[in-house]
């Protein structure tokens, strides 16, 4: 590192630290190879699970650290807010975010692109800083609030069974994202309406005073991302209110797959969408019942009633 490289750190580097997620796609190659425990004097914390994450962040929550890098991806900073925030509650650190993970879905939304550890470090002087609120996601019975930026059930747990198996062929980002939604729709289209694909699942959907209403569904998602990749606008154009909940869910068997769903990816205001069953909502609040599960920023968890709201508001370390 160049010292004018290094001038860029700011002042009170005991007040900086880095969290590396060793499990993330370009950081495994690191492991064994003695990856260095410290970057530009900088600790590097490499916890091996959630249990040692948690351990770390609390140390970290004592010290008083004022920024957090976090060298991963969308799951890591899932795990970092999850943990974190009860933690540090109203003093939770900026976050800069080196993304190696296999979707960084987040890192796009920030306007992050190929950013190293090194350069993340740099980008805490310089870079410019917004506010964003995850979800927030409460399981009924459990205390934990899991913390994260995309939400799906239905349909969206095998899709996300398939991206795994796209990195697995070498795909990543927007091409991964590609290739699942290709053949997602090609198996939705040709599975035939009693296809594990088209059947859908019966969810509960609960008013505020808890009255349900239960639908066959194919798929539903929620997110507080403001831009997706490859252009895609699943809920919508405009900007979204960082206090409501982007959510769509589409009743199933999906009907006339072919003639909606350029209007659904593009986000155009089609009113032919909702009577057919495709439905766009932002609201403070959703509550559902699922039994498929759920999958959150990359990580299927078990199914139940689930409340969905945005959390607190953290500022992240954005692009140039």
């Amino acid at each position: 590192m160049t010292l004018a490289f290094a001038a860029e750190i700011p002042a009170a580097a005991d007040r900086v630290a880095i969290i590396r997620n060793i499990y993330s796609r370009h950081n495994k190659r690191r492991v064994g190879i003695g990856a260095p425990a410290m970057v530009a004097g900088l600790r590097v914390h490499e916890p091996a699970n959630k249990t040692a994450l948690q351990r770390h962040l609390s140390r970290l929550a004592s010290e008083g650290v004022d920024a957090l890098i976090v060298d991963g991806g969308d799951g890591t900073i899932r795990d970092v807010l999850t943990l974190g925030i009860p933690l540090f509650g109203h003093r939770m650190p900026a976050i800069a975010l080196a993304p190696s993970g296999k979707t960084n879905a987040l890192a796009h939304d920030l306007g992050i692109g190929e950013r190293t550890l090194e350069q993340t470090v740099g980008a805490i002087a310089r870079a410019r800083r917004v506010t964003r609120r995850a979800l927030a996601v409460t399981r009924a019975g459990e205390r934990q609030v899991l913390h994260g930026f995309l939400l799906g059930s239905g349909a969206f747990v095998r899709a996300t069974a398939l991206a795994q198996r796209a990195h697995r062929f070498g795909a990543f980002n927007g091409v991964a994202v590609g290739m699942s939604l290709t053949s997602v729709i090609a198996r939705t289209l040709f599975g035939g309406d009693t296809g594990v694909w088209r059947r859908g699942e019966p969810m509960t959907f609960l008013s505020n005073d808890g009255v349900g209403t239960t639908v066959p569904t194919y798929l539903f998602m929620a997110a507080a991302l403001t831009r997706f990749p490859l252009g895609l606008a699943p809920f919508g154009r405009g900007a979204f209110s960082d206090d409501r909940v982007a959510s769509l869910a589409i009743e199933a068997p999906p009907r006339q797959l072919l003639r909606h769903l350029a209007p659904l990816l593009r986000g155009t205001d089609d009113a032919a969408l909702a009577q057919a069953g495709y439905h766009r909502c932002r609201d403070g609040e959703v509550m559902l019942e699922t039994q498929s599960g759920f999958v959150i920023d990359g990580e299927r968890f078990e199914g139940g009633r689930i409340a969905v709201r945005r959390g607190p508001e953290v500022t992240f370390i954005a692009g140039d």
